[in-house]
């Protein structure tokens, strides 16, 4: 023990400790100086050289301004998109960007700068021309950012040229149009050549070939309809949809649906059933998108529903609106699935063989799209063996509350025909 406590190696333990008493105290001071030079680290508080790095490297067209919107800096991408070779220090940001609204008029700067959440703001439908006086849409986003070099917040500036990526999204949709659109042929022409075998050459093709000849139909007739639907899925994307609105009836629009697909659910042995609310009223909404939309319901009802089960779409009236509703005794939906139902990429169920295409594809997609265009809403309810329930809502316009609430004629209860 003695030989632990002479003087040496007191002063060997002494040694250590201080030694890690001012790496402690160095760590310490390391991190009080890092956070501080982290909050004027921010690009607004950088030199010069830093500050040009920091807008050069951005994607977009981008600004620095003051409190008075006096710029500070910009990048070359913003003097490009505003047609601004010159840009003088602490100019006004009003004498380069002159942005118009949709009804052409002048927006104020400084109205862009309200700010409810947060210290970033966003806007969409705004106009500038280019040096050929072409007119461009744009975005602008505006974040606001305490500044230590300057007495108050500054801002900075991302402008978006949403015309050219809109170009892109209609040069994408005419090629997909016309694409669907000649192969729209000679999917017509097998179909008709594969039912008229199997029609007439029954006798001739063994049970092997017609199950072939009969799986090669479905597959056709399935991607006759994948062809309809990028038909209308280029249109959407490219904003040629357009929602003619008028007056119309719930209960016109069910027995429309039943007509179309009486034969289909007969071909299957289902029982179709409509049930109609005599308490509903009309509606001011596109007729046209309501019925591509329950049709599509309707059509993967009858695909995913076994021989000998049952469909219902029906109608009823709620406080602000009408809602339509196609529930099917079907293979249902798992809880996994629902999340991406409405995605374009989706299909429910392929059969690797081949032997049938099953999947909703681009409907639903198509489907949810299209409610959102007449602000209406489209969801389900399923558990997967238990079938599942389509939901349509469509609200009451202002337009619809000065019509004159009516009972649209007789009930029509229930329609069915025998399997």
């Amino acid at each position: 023990m003695e030989k632990y406590l002479n003087p040496g190696n007191f002063i060997i333990l002494a040694t250590v400790l201080a030694i890690i008493f001012v790496i402690v105290i160095s760590i310490l001071s390391r991190n009080k100086k890092g956070g501080n030079r982290h909050v004027s680290a921010s690009p607004v508080d950088l030199g010069d050289n830093e500050m040009s790095a920091f807008l050069e490297f951005a994607d977009e067209a981008m600004a620095i301004t003051n409190h008075s919107l006096a710029i500070i800096s910009c990048n070359n991408k913003f003097r490009e998109l505003l047609s601004a070779s010159i840009i003088l220090n602490e100019q006004p940001l009003s004498d380069i960007l002159r942005a118009v609204n949709t009804s052409g008029e002048l927006v104020g700067l400084s109205t862009l700068l309200e700010f409810k959440t947060g210290d970033k703001v966003s806007h969409d439908n705004l106009y500038i021309s280019d040096q050929s006086n072409k007119k461009l849409e744009i975005k602008i986003e505006v974040h606001r950012i305490p500044s230590k070099l300057f007495s108050d917040s500054i801002f900075i500036w991302k402008i978006s040229n949403i015309s050219n990526k809109k170009a892109f999204t209609t040069e994408q949709s005419d090629f997909t149009s016309v694409i669907s659109h000649e192969l729209r042929t000679p999917v017509t022409v097998i179909e008709a050549s594969i039912s008229s075998m199997l029609a007439n050459t029954r006798e001739i093709l063994t049970p092997t070939q017609i199950k072939l000849a009969t799986a090669a139909k479905e597959n056709v007739l399935f991607l006759s309809r994948l062809l309809s639907d990028l038909s209308v899925y280029s249109k959407l994307q490219s904003g040629e949809v357009d929602s003619l609105v008028n007056d119309i009836s719930p209960r016109s629009i069910i027995e429309q649906i039943q007509r179309v697909f009486n034969s289909q659910a007969q071909s299957k042995k289902l029982v179709l059933i409509t049930d109609h609310d005599p308490s509903v009223r009309s509606v001011i909404s596109s007729e046209a998108h309501i019925l591509s939309i329950l049709q599509n319901l309707v059509k993967n009802a009858i695909q995913f529903t076994d021989l000998g089960g049952i469909i219902t779409l029906s109608s009823k009236s709620v406080s602000d609106g009408v809602i339509f509703s196609v529930r099917d005794t079907g293979i249902g939906i798992s809880s996994e699935r629902k999340q991406k139902l409405f995605e374009n990429t989706f299909h429910a169920n392929t059969d690797t063989m081949h032997e049938k295409m099953d999947g909703p594809g681009l409907g639903l997609f198509i489907s949810h799209r299209l409610a959102t265009a007449i602000k209406a809403d489209l969801w389900v309810e399923s558990e997967e063996g238990n079938g599942a329930t389509f939901f349509l809502k469509i609200p009451y316009s202002s337009f619809a509350k000065k019509i004159e609430n009516k009972v649209l004629g007789p009930k029509i209860s229930r329609f069915s025909f025998k399997k």
